[in-house]
């Protein structure tokens, strides 16, 4: 807790009431000094940069001590709204990183700041609830603002249509989890979380029955935002068509508010159907996985193929959820989720380059890459080996403990089904090294003579390092998952 002017307020209040003030900020500077615009990313940055240190701070004391939940009204500021916060927030910083050479020539910086700014609150609040309502009020503030990042070149045909079928899946997965809840809310006569649950644990009969409904509703409606198989349809147009910076923070933040909102409400609210939605989940995991890694291995460009990608490890962290009742899965989860932040970022950052120097998004263009950009194509290397889980990398030790969990859990033929998925990623991930280090130069990579730009290869170097150092050691992420996992 932090005193100001006589009142309390706990650091993750001072971030988002921060980040608030710097979003009208943004917007007076961009209408009273138009063409300083690019002053608008330096204030955005510093903004996330104070409210990161604020809530990193609060959370190495939850890891290293005791902890009392703080409560805001509505909002309740505990271990797991932290740790969520946390990775939003630094992924939001690295994505404005990221930005601020690729948006320097566009003319309305000063909204597209905005717009991250303010689809980070949304999926801040999403983390900090436990009531129904005002998570549907931050999912919808943040799903707002991601629509019109997708949309914000919109002299770009293809960007467009990238909004478009990211709003129109969006409304639907939106009015389906709506839908849902007011099930529940019928069934229970509440939309806290905490109510919710002590009512659902004494359903019997019919009432169990619309209950499982209700669970399914709101699964499939949140499914949309995780990208998981069948509700996938939007990430290859979407990621494809939306400027890369936006496709990177859509991959490593916003789909994990999807997740960040359905563990908070199955842990939360209806662990009284555990039996159900885990089962539900293990289906979900198996067709998510192996649809996103199957499909990954015919993809000609870099985007879809890290789109598909991105859909597969959805499916593993399905493993951790169905498998939550472990506390190796817990970890799993709150690894997988950071790792995955991680090797998106240098994924999409290492496309950003390779877009700059080539003016392609072709995979045989990244043939003999390792020429032009040596630095990139070690880093993306890392994460690729990351991504397949060799270790001792990031990606490694989160799918191990996922895979233990669901062991531990009872789900061992999961774990199986998550080996054989690994190793069939290996071999598009490895086409992409056996392209940039032993192929010879595509005729783009000799055409080129611009070098990497420092602004990105800087990004992608502080993610590979965290990519590596979270891999060494697991301990700390099982204590992290015993204070951010609170069951009833």
């Amino acid at each position: 807790m932090i005193t100001i002017l006589n009142v309390a307020l706990s650091e993750l209040e001072i971030a988002l009431s921060l980040i608030g003030l710097t979003v009208l900020l943004i917007i007076l500077f961009d209408i009273l000094e138009p063409k300083k615009q690019r002053i608008t990313g330096v204030i955005a940055g510093l903004a996330l940069l104070v409210s990161l240190f604020l809530t990193v701070e609060r959370l190495v004391t939850i890891f290293y001590g005791t902890f009392t939940t703080e409560t805001a009204s509505l909002l309740v500021f505990d271990a797991y709204s932290y740790f969520f916060a946390t990775v939003f927030l630094f992924v939001s910083l690295l994505v404005t990183l990221l930005s601020l050479k690729y948006m320097k020539e566009f003319e309305r910086q000063g909204l597209y700041y905005a717009l991250l700014l303010l689809s980070t609150i949304g999926m801040t609040i999403v983390a900090s609830t436990l009531d129904l309502i005002i998570l549907v009020v931050g999912w919808e503030l943040a799903s707002m603002s991601a629509y019109g990042l997708v949309a914000i070149k919109r002299d770009e045909a293809v960007s467009i249509e990238a909004a478009l079928k990211y709003f129109i899946t969006s409304v639907i997965g939106f009015g389906i989890t709506l839908f849902g809840i007011s099930l529940l809310f019928g069934l229970t006569g509440s939309v806290n979380l905490q109510q919710i649950y002590l009512v659902t644990s004494n359903l019997s009969g019919s009432d169990m029955i619309l209950g499982y409904f209700a669970v399914a509703l709101i699964i499939s409606g949140l499914g949309f935002k995780m990208a998981i198989v069948p509700f996938h349809a939007w990430i290859p147009d979407t990621y494809s068509g939306a400027p890369t910076p936006v496709t990177t923070f859509l991959a490593a933040a916003s789909k994990k508010m999807g997740f960040a909102a359905v563990l908070r409400i199955l842990i939360v609210a209806l662990m009284p159907f555990y039996d159900f939605w885990a089962l539900l989940f293990a289906v979900l995991a198996i067709i998510t996985m192996t649809y996103g890694n199957v499909v990954a291995l015919t993809q000609k460009t870099m985007k879809r193929l890290m789109a598909y990608s991105s859909i597969s490890h959805a499916g593993y962290i399905l493993i951790g959820i169905t498998a939550i009742v472990s506390l190796s899965a817990q970890a799993g989860v709150l690894l997988h989720i950071v790792m995955h932040a991680l090797m998106k970022i240098v994924a999409f950052g290492s496309i950003m380059v390779v877009t700059y120097q080539l003016n392609t998004d072709k995979i045989d263009d990244y043939a003999g890459l390792r020429k032009r950009a040596p630095i990139t194509s070690f880093l993306l290397t890392i994460t690729l080996f990351s991504l397949m889980g060799i270790p001792p990398l990031g990606g490694f030790l989160s799918k191990y403990l996922l895979f233990l969990g669901a062991v531990e859990a009872g789900w061992a033929w999961l774990a199986i089904i998550g080996v054989i998925n690994s190793v069939i990623s290996v071999f598009y991930y490895f086409n992409i090294i056996k392209k940039m280090y032993v192929d010879d130069p595509s005729e783009a990579v000799m055409a080129s003579n611009k070098k990497e730009p420092l602004s990105y290869v800087v990004v992608l170097l502080i993610a590979t390092i965290l990519i590596v150092a979270f891999g060494l050691y697991p301990d700390p992420w099982i204590v992290l998952a015993e204070k951010v996992f609170v069951f009833p």
